[in-house]
């Protein structure tokens, strides 16, 4: 039986949500979990579970917070509530890649905690007490791709944390210095087990990124030329786990480096969402993928950080309109946000959204076209869909088979919260 709440603003919702993906420690929807991850020299406990699973990545946990941090440094957001609150929750990701990162003094890095067979057992997290510790596998490797991340989450927190906790703050841009020294070390690209998780093709953004944050936390100057590398070499601008050119473009521009180039970029993805959204009757401003819903809110999160750097506000309303498909102005008229909305999911490809109750602010992947759906799933005998009259050639099921349109992760929900948190 899944129990109801009363529903706080989105934004607080999806706290909610991150919350009780917290793992090794008691959660609204699950007891202490998987403390003994890594071994006794190397400990590898906390963090976020990833999806509706129970598996922890440096990948997706760098990149939501990343989002995090970047949300609330973000002029005029550090002083309101919500920042706080989303500057609180930032701290289990940097504490946990802390942890990843410990062993860099005799070059041994982590970057997945838990074995691919986890999405075979249907479970709350504390059950998977076995009486043997560190049992869940901590998988070793490293690549620029993670290393740029990294990087880019540390400098940051330096930045974050120093007033509230500076010896913390400290802590973070030590240890972002010292990966960019060993930067030359790894291989260009470190993909999660099984590849594809998640796959990346290169690291020319995210070691963008990490270059441009660590220049804003030291004022190195021999940083600039290796951004200037990078700024006319990175091939895409998006905001996602798989690539965050653009908030490297965002931060380049912050830092006075190449204003010119960075507009031109900047401006060039905006009003390319624009163009897309005409030929939508939703306004939705990116085609559909696997995730659909990150992806919309990361185009709402372009405009607002495009406006607020530029003071062009022409974008406004585009950005706001992202938002509203997101909460139930779609052809299915569903809230992707559980709990957010009159229709929202009920029945989320999530274990504990399963087995403990309503996962509020959960966001799950959202809609996608019939024809990738399809490659993956089919429908059970017998399954009653109740959005049958809305679809077409795309397609959303609230099923709780369905990992495609209906499952809760950590990187679909983030850019929906920084979304909030630069609009308060």
């Amino acid at each position: 039986m899944q129990k109801e709440a009363a529903c706080d603003h989105p934004a607080e919702e999806i706290l909610h949500f991150f919350r009780s993906q917290r793992c090794g420690v008691a959660t609204p929807l699950h007891g202490p979990c998987h403390q003994h991850d890594g071994s006794k020299e190397h400990p590898l406990t906390g963090g976020w579970h990833d999806a509706g699973d129970y598996l922890k990545f440096v990948v997706t946990t760098s990149f939501v917070t990343i989002e995090m941090l970047s949300a609330v440094l973000a002029k005029n957001s550090t002083e309101t509530r919500l920042a706080a609150s989303v500057l609180r929750e930032a701290r289990v990701g940097v504490e946990w890649l802390l942890k990843m990162t410990d062993g860099y003094a005799d070059g041994r890095f982590y970057y997945q905690v838990g074995h691919p067979d986890d999405h075979r057992f249907w479970r709350l997290p504390e059950a998977d007490r076995t009486g043997q510790e560190y049992l869940r596998t901590a998988y070793a490797g490293w690549g620029k791709n993670l290393n740029g991340l990294a990087i880019a989450v540390f400098s940051m927190a330096a930045r974050a944390f120093v007033e509230d906790d500076p010896d913390f703050a400290a802590c973070c841009g030590t240890r972002a210095e010292k990966l960019w020294e060993l930067r030359d070390s790894f291989p260009d690209v470190q993909n999660t087990t099984p590849e594809s998780f998640y796959t990346q093709s290169d690291s020319k953004d995210s070691m963008l990124l990490g270059a441009v944050q660590l220049y804003i936390l030291t004022g190195r100057e021999e940083l600039l030329p290796v951004v200037d590398n990078l700024l006319k070499t990175v091939e895409n601008y998006n905001i996602g786990w798989g690539n965050v050119g653009f908030l490297a473009l965002i931060t380049a521009f912050e830092a006075g480096i190449d204003r010119s180039f960075c507009t031109e970029v900047l401006q060039g993805c905006v009003e390319n969402l624009a163009k897309v959204a005409k030929r939508s009757p939703f306004c939705r401003a990116s085609e559909l993928v696997w995730g659909s819903s990150a992806q919309i809110a990361a185009d709402a999160q372009k405009i607002l950080l495009y406006e607020e750097c530029t003071g062009d506000r022409t974008f406004r309303s585009l950005a706001i309109a992202q938002v509203d498909y997101l909460l139930g102005a779609n052809p299915w008229g569903v809230s992707f946000v559980v709990g957010v909305g009159c229709k929202y999911p009920r029945f989320a490809h999530s274990q504990l959204n399963d087995l403990a109750g309503l996962q509020r602010g959960a966001v799950v992947g959202g809609p996608g076209l019939r024809r990738d759906w399809e490659k993956f799933l089919s429908l059970p005998a017998g399954y009653t869909d109740v959005y049958g009259p809305y679809q077409g050639a795309e397609v959303f099921y609230d099923w709780i088979g369905d990992y495609y349109t209906n499952e809760v992760a950590i990187d679909y929900a983030v850019p929906l919260l920084a979304v909030f948190t630069l609009l308060q």
